[in-house]
């Protein structure tokens, strides 16, 4: 926001060019993380039948999301500076990111063996149809609409932070060190539920204790 707009006023000079070129982006971006997301996401139980495997491996990969959280949210400010302009160093820093998780995601898919013993009989349901029946499951849809307060909620924290930080405590400056911390936090508690996790049943006082918090 300009210093000369006062809060509530509309800055003019953004056209609606602009806008649907960064609604058009964002809703393409989503997309291909949704694409590209069921599929990681659906890996993990064909990668083993154990319970606490499974436990294991979705800390860890948590636990590696979060570290690159961190990357996402401290490094761009810094590598925007190194270049003659701001608009040249975030338009070299969008580049970057986007070749550097093209590349990881890549390393993933070509390395990620499926144990074929493992892996269950494809379905026979039409598309459809299997999705219907997946919305009669109701604990399944419990669990989704749990999920989906907790998303939200934890998206509108992480979107208006830095309105919060810049604008009611006007620490604009310190915005890239403490986005940062609060992933350190997530970061150190995703350690520690999975400590209490493997002391305590996950489905029961674990994950109750969780959503009482």
């Amino acid at each position: 926001m300009p210093e000369s707009l006062a809060p509530g006023d509309v800055d003019k000079s953004v056209s609606f060019a602009t806008i649907a070129w960064m609604m058009a982006t964002f809703v393409f971006y989503f997309t291909m993380i949704t694409v590209v997301s069921v599929s990681y996401y659906a890996m993990t139980p064909e990668l083993t039948r154990d319970y606490d495997e499974r436990t294991n491996l979705t800390t860890f990969r948590m636990i590696g999301g979060s570290i690159g959280f961190l990357m996402g949210a401290g490094l761009p400010p810094f590598i925007a500076t190194l270049f003659m302009t701001e608009k040249i160093g975030w338009g070299v820093m969008g580049v970057s990111f986007g070749l550097f998780t093209v590349v990881m995601l890549f390393i993933s898919a070509l390395n990620v063996k499926q144990r074929p013993e493992l892996e269950g009989p494809p379905s026979e349901l039409p598309v459809i149809k299997s999705i219907l029946i997946t919305f009669k499951n109701k604990p399944y849809l419990i669990l989704m609409t749990q999920g989906l307060f907790t998303s939200v909620a934890f998206g509108l924290v992480m979107t208006y932070m830095p309105f919060f930080l810049e604008y009611q405590m006007d620490l604009k400056k310190q915005i890239p060190i403490l986005l940062p911390a609060l992933m350190l936090v997530i970061l150190f508690f995703l350690v520690f539920w999975k400590w209490l996790s493997d002391k305590w049943e996950k489905k029961g006082p674990t994950y109750a204790l969780g959503l009482f918090i």
